[in-house]
């Protein structure tokens, strides 16, 4: 079984915020955005990266 490990991670963003909450308001927004996978389930978003 993996270990799940919380990592928090700033990013400097410069952009307006109608943009930005507009990349973040859906998990396809997210996804093209931020990471290769997003899912969303009851509120909860989970995000996955590929491993090299």
């Amino acid at each position: 079984m993996s270990k799940k490990v919380l990592y928090t991670l700033e990013y400097p963003v410069r952009c307006s915020p109608g943009i930005l909450y507009e990349f973040l308001r859906t998990p396809a927004g997210i996804q093209e955005w931020f990471a290769e996978k997003v899912d969303e389930r009851d509120g909860k978003f989970s995000f996955s990266w590929m491993v090299l």
